[in-house]
């Protein structure tokens, strides 16, 4: 009699044959989706990050360009004797200070704009401010700038 099963009696078994409550269950649930939220938003809060981190590289490369372009003005129209201002000249007729000028394409809805601490002929070095402003992910309009000092050699 020790191993049959007498008729009418319940048998006795133990906690892992009968499977899981449902309150067990709806924790289970509760928990993995609490842990899916907290991933799901550090990824979105990681991708906005990095796309916005991306746009600001792009802005400061092209800020190095447009002065870069404006050595490049300076290296083909030197100042001569002639016209002692050429150089100057020719940059503010390029880059005229305070004009919003077309930004890269890359950035929604970007513009350049060129200003210069004086716009006197006659000043040297010039120091321009070339500053890239556009709006990221979240509508915000987000500026960077970089100043140099160019001097006619």
């Amino acid at each position: 009699m020790g191993t049959e099963r007498t008729a009418g009696m319940r048998g006795t078994c133990s906690r892992r044959e009968r499977g899981f409550t449902l309150l067990e269950l709806t924790l289970a649930v509760a928990i993995f989706t609490v842990v899916i939220g907290v991933t799901a938003t550090c990824l979105i809060s990681f991708y906005s990050t990095m796309e916005t981190e991306h746009q600001r590289v792009l802005a400061y490369n092209h800020c190095r360009s447009v002065l870069s372009d404006m050595r490049t003005i300076r290296d083909a129209t030197p100042n001569t004797s002639d016209n002692p201002t050429a150089f100057q000249d020719a940059l503010f007729a390029m880059y005229p200070d305070g004009v919003e000028m077309t930004g890269p394409y890359e950035l929604s809805e970007s513009k350049v704009i060129a200003t210069y601490e004086s716009t006197d002929a006659g000043t040297n070095p010039i120091v321009p401010t070339v500053a890239v402003q556009w709006n990221d992910l979240r509508g915000r309009q987000v500026t960077v700038s970089l100043s140099s000092a160019i001097t006619d050699r």
